[in-house]
């Protein structure tokens, strides 16, 4: 998730969002605990499994729940409460899904088939008028939203949000495009096919015109996955393979200057899923003989290892170059991580003894400036998805 800003010119299309701006109300408190240098919060239910998906700067977290009737709803945690943020208005949405988080607190996701966006108190469709929502990948702090729709001709399309309403933001020349993130100018990155049958290209706007980032040379595949304040993507693209075949992916950074080749850890494949304000990247990379987490350091990359397992894999990372994500672990477990001062860390010797027992902590999907996780897991006993926040206990 990214906390992100657009310029001025938005912002008079942007009248009817500014109702999103009430307080979040207050449920009852959730279990917390403490040991290591985290506090452990579970977040609670909504009457069944939930799952984090985003978390911002202030520690606030969204995802979806079940709701105890087979249907789920998106939600909003600022850790002492969990807030069901309920369906778009109308009676035909049955379900909600929260996907992305903006700093102060402005949650967007899918809602039926519609994009929305709401503080907690008023839930606004956002369209699109024409078609279905199909993913929402980002917020920014006015209010406007990316992501993926399907059009009414059945074709896909990436979108941006001006004022309340969805706007396609085309292709390269083919048939579809798809979003996959957006930086703090509304910037999006993604993938989107040319005209020449089954060539793919990743891609970064320039307001709502779709820049072609290429691929590398001499292959015809690449798609963003993340971008950065300065523009940089990441992502990952075809090399090449034997008699003009294409080859392996490999993760890639790239501007609109050109596209490098971040290429692997020994062995054959590798793809870029996140990055930072300073370039750093994190993701996947084959070794010889297994797939590791890894970080970038200018230019280079660092195998940032597992928790005993042959997989692991990078998810996020912040400001500080701190990674989070999953690893397996000696005995075939999926734990949650975190990667920092040079080590990776399991982060389930955060829980309690008491959580230990009921709770294992499998993967953790985005972690702040501050250092706050946003981390899923399960329940031991009843296999029941779980999320947790990870507050950093400061030194004494």
């Amino acid at each position: 998730m990214q906390t992100v800003h657009v310029g001025s010119r938005f912002n008079a299309s942007r009248v009817a969002l500014t109702v999103l701006l009430g307080v979040v109300g207050a449920m009852p408190s959730a279990e917390a605990g403490s040991s290591g240098s985290y506090n452990v919060i579970n977040l609670g239910s909504l009457g069944g499994p939930i799952s984090g998906a985003a978390i911002n700067t202030s520690g606030q977290i969204t995802g979806s729940g079940y709701i105890g009737n087979g249907y789920q709803h998106a939600f909003l945690s600022t850790g002492s409460s969990l807030m069901d943020l309920g369906v778009l208005p109308g009676g035909t949405a049955k379900q909600s899904f929260g996907l992305a988080l903006n700093s102060s607190g402005l949650v967007a996701g899918i809602s039926g088939n519609q994009v929305f966006i709401t503080n907690g108190t008023t839930m606004i469709d956002l369209g699109p008028t024409n078609g279905s929502a199909k993913n929402v990948v980002a917020v920014n702090d006015d209010g406007q939203v990316a992501g993926t729709l399907t059009l009414a001709n059945g074709n896909i399309a990436a979108f941006i949000t001006i004022g309340t309403q969805t706007r396609s933001l085309g292709t390269l020349g083919g048939a579809n495009s798809y979003a996959a993130d957006m930086n703090a100018s509304g910037q999006v990155t993604g993938q989107a096919y040319l005209a020449t049958p089954g060539v793919a290209h990743a891609f970064i706007t320039n307001g709502t015109a779709m820049i072609d980032l290429g691929a590398l040379p001499e292959n015809t595949f690449s798609a963003g996955a993340a971008i950065n304040q300065q523009g940089q993507v990441t992502g990952y693209a075809n090399t090449n393979g034997a008699n003009g075949a294409a080859g392996n992916p490999h993760a890639f950074i790239a501007t609109t200057a050109g596209m490098t080749d971040l290429g692997t850890l020994g062995g054959l494949t590798s793809e870029g899923l996140a990055i930072n304000a300073s370039g750093q990247v994190t993701g996947k990379a084959d070794t010889a003989t297994a797939t590791h987490a890894f970080l970038t350091v200018d230019g280079t990359m660092t195998d940032l290892g597992s928790l005993g397992g042959t997989f692991s894999e990078g998810l996020a990372v912040n400001s500080k170059g701190e990674v989070v994500g999953l690893s397996y672990t000696a005995n075939g477990g999926e734990h949650a991580f975190l990667y920092a001062q040079g080590k990776m860390h399991d982060l389930n010797a955060a829980l309690t003894t008491e959580q230990a027992a009921s709770f294992t902590l499998t993967q953790a999907v985005g972690i702040n400036d501050n250092g706050q996780i946003v981390a899923n897991g399960i329940n031991k006993t009843t296999k029941v998805a779980q999320t947790f926040l990870l507050n950093p206990i400061p030194p004494n």
